[in-house]
């Protein structure tokens, strides 16, 4: 195990879905996305290339595969969580080997915050205190300082209205937003929809 973070293959046949929820998991220290395979015949090479502690399993699926893939992944990290994310929540039938592994499964339409807090039970004591400074997380996270201008830029921001809010030049936000398309593999001028979009489909709403 890495002793700053732990490390997810999330497997999901909805490519957007899987898009996003890769993108915010990012933004949560402590947990790097290593592999998204949204079909069968990739799944078993990224667990054994990977060997994440974490599944996030979307449903539904065919059976016969998602018993496969849970299979395998116990089989390589015995230790491993898995986490299903399915349309009826709760109330979805599992496949066998899934129901055996006690999994956390929550609802597809479900905000972002829970299953970040699900996560955090998983992480549990190995959850990081500062990932920060771990040189080896430098694949796609982004600092305290760009999530926070990715949330404000989902609640419609301009980058004018960004810098005056946190007594920054519009200079800089624009050089942050650069960094933040870099990381998220996005263009800049998708970035802003991006934002918006994820906000709706997985933040808690603003009270």
């Amino acid at each position: 195990m890495d002793s700053f973070h732990l490390t997810c293959l999330i497997v999901d046949q909805e490519r957007m879905f899987l898009d996003l929820l890769s993108s915010m998991l990012a933004l949560r220290g402590g947990l790097r996305v290593v592999a998204e395979q949204p079909s069968a015949n990739a799944v078993r090479t990224a667990i054994e290339e990977h060997r994440p502690d974490i599944l996030i399993l979307g449903l539904p699926m065919p059976e016969d595969f998602a018993e496969e893939t849970v299979a395998t992944f116990h089989t390589i990290t015995p230790s491993g969580h898995t986490i299903v994310i399915a349309n009826r929540g709760n109330t979805e039938p599992l496949p066998a080997e899934l129901s055996q592994r006690s999994p956390t499964v929550l609802n597809r339409s479900s905000s972002f915050a829970r299953l970040r807090r699900a996560v955090d039970r998983v992480l549990g004591s190995h959850a990081p205190l500062h990932p920060k400074h771990d040189m080896s997380y430098a694949e796609k996270p982004l600092s305290a300082r760009e999530a926070e201008i990715f949330t404000y830029i989902g609640e419609g921001m301009t980058n004018r209205e960004i810098a005056s809010k946190l007594d920054l030049s519009v200079h800089t936000v624009q050089a942050h937003r650069r960094r933040i398309s870099v990381k998220l593999g996005t263009r800049r001028k998708e970035l802003s929809h991006r934002a918006i979009v994820a906000r709706r489909m997985f933040l808690d709403p603003v009270s």
